[in-house]
């Protein structure tokens, strides 16, 4: 497909929507389907980030390498932002959240590229891209006048951009093509947010009436969400127009994170947010010429343009499998068959239900209220983010573990499965709700201490479970005790 042709197939939003559903469940799917790319992309980007291997290179080339990891997990935690977000306009729209990734296979054209769970390379870099590339003919036009948005572009980024156009485009193109199914157009996130956007504007299809303003203060914030993942405040003169700072030429120094987690109770706000979180994917704009905030496109950008130079023979990640899985026979994925290994990755997988459970709770649970114990909401988030964590150190276990006992899997390494569970709805109650934190915290409990019995004393994954034990334990006497706060009997706790 030519460069000028990228989004010409696109179906226009009439074209898309089945005749008996409502404008309104058509944008409660459209979200549905959003908040799962979101999802999905947050996982892959960690995934590619945690296999990046410094082991035996120089040390410029390890600082280079860092950097991108960097860079891609600055981009994996705006992702949750965006994903989060994305909760709030189902909720404004009266709609249940969605936990979930990739489950409508009907509608797969939304979808930017077939999720797959893979070490760092071109070819994954490409596909990352793509998907936060914005249309062609803006880049185009932003570098050939040095400006966007109003804001005056980086000459760097501005040749970078030409670059792109004239040279790399056609190549992330065709290692994006070879990854679809037959007869299946790759996409970039701005198709869906752009759809969604002309929607919400849309007052006759989408009327004031399907908002419910009254949820706003029950939708997360940043003050819960952001952890202090925000750029740093812009000097001003004493007049207070801003202060002149010299700019900084290299784009790999700038990583701040901007956590954009938006509640939102009017249509105006709804489209706002949707503007913020599809800018911040591919807006060039944002690398202005101080570089205090670079756009997701920028950055891969600018890690396919460097890796690229590096050469075919550069090997930036480990030798990790792509897809892997503690499940037989799953169709594109790779088993993990070394014994101690598929145990961690159960333990892996375990952690990934806490830490979705963690969340789904705090996001039903809604606006803050007292209660007799220890603030729940608070604490939901805290186990929130302890599991995020957990998630990195056990990833990053798991990708210096074989993937099987014998043959040429002794020699490859696995990697966290990050598989999804069979249901990803939360309870009804919040007594079930809590049963459900009590049964993985001891089924988390269980898995960390066949591992530790089956470990040598001295070695580092050991030394986690001990440090991580006793807080479960604590974890488990939390929840145990709001239970019985909640009239639960110990014999129903047995």
């Amino acid at each position: 497909m030519a460069p000028d042709d990228i989004r010409s197939s696109t179906k226009k939003t009439s074209d898309r929507k089945a005749p008996e559903v409502s404008w309104r469940d058509h944008l409660v799917m459209l979200l549905n389907v959003g908040a799962e790319i979101e999802h999905g992309l947050m996982v892959q980007y960690l995934y590619s980030a945690y296999s990046i291997d410094t082991r035996g290179h120089p040390p410029e080339v390890v600082q280079k390498l860092e950097s991108w990891r960097d860079h891609i997990l600055t981009i994996a935690r705006e992702e949750m932002g965006h994903f989060i977000t994305v909760q709030n306009l189902l909720r404004l729209l009266g709609a249940p959240m969605n936990l979930a990734r990739q489950n409508f296979p009907w509608d797969v054209d939304y979808y930017p590229f077939p999720f797959r769970l893979e070490p760092f390379s071109l070819s994954s870099v490409a596909a990352y891209a793509f998907t936060e590339a914005p249309p062609l003919e803006t880049l185009e036009t932003d570098a050939a006048r040095q400006t966007s948005g109003g804001k005056r572009i980086h000459p760097a980024m501005a040749n970078r951009y030409i670059h792109y156009k004239r040279f790399d485009y056609d190549e992330i193109r065709r290692r994006v093509d070879v990854r679809m199914p037959r007869n299946v157009e790759a996409h970039s996130v701005d198709v869906i947010y752009s759809e969604i956007i002309d929607l919400l504007k849309d007052e006759d299809r989408i009327p004031d009436s399907v908002f419910q303003e009254d949820t706003y203060s029950a939708q997360a914030n940043w003050d819960d969400w952001g952890r202090r993942y925000r750029p740093a405040p812009k000097m001003l003169t004493a007049d207070g127009s801003p202060a002149e700072k010299q700019a900084k030429d290299d784009i790999q120094t700038v990583n701040e994170t901007n956590m954009l987690v938006m509640p939102v109770g009017t249509r105006t706000e709804a489209i706002k947010a949707l503007q913020l979180v599809s800018e911040q994917g591919e807006a060039p704009h944002m690398g202005t010429a101080e570089l205090e905030e670079i756009s997701h496109f920028d950055r891969f950008l600018v890690i396919f343009q460097d890796l690229k130079e590096m050469g075919d023979d550069f090997r930036p990640a480990r030798d990790v499998a792509s897809n892997p899985s503690v499940r037989k026979d799953v169709d594109g994925s790779t088993q993990i068959t070394h014994p101690r290994t598929r145990s961690w990755a159960k333990f892996a997988n375990i952690r990934y239900r806490m830490l979705l459970a963690f969340l789904g709770h705090r996001l039903k649970s809604g606006a803050k209220h007292k209660v007799p114990v220890q603030d729940r909401e608070t604490m939901l988030i805290h186990r929130t983010f302890a599991e995020m964590y957990n998630i990195k150190t056990v990833s990053n276990l798991l990708m210096q573990m074989p993937l099987g006992a014998s043959g040429e899997d002794a020699a490859r390494f696995a990697g966290p499965p990050f598989e999804t569970p069979f249901d990803l709805r939360m309870p009804y109650s919040e007594v079930e709700t809590w049963m459900l934190h009590r049964e993985l915290v001891k089924a988390a409990i269980r898995q960390a201490t066949e591992l530790l019995d089956a470990s040598d004393d001295d070695d580092t994954a050991a030394a986690y479970l001990r440090t991580q034990l006793p807080i479960d334990r604590q974890t488990l006497a939390w929840t145990e005790a709001i239970l019985s706060g909640l009239g639960v009997t110990k014999g129903q706790l047995t």
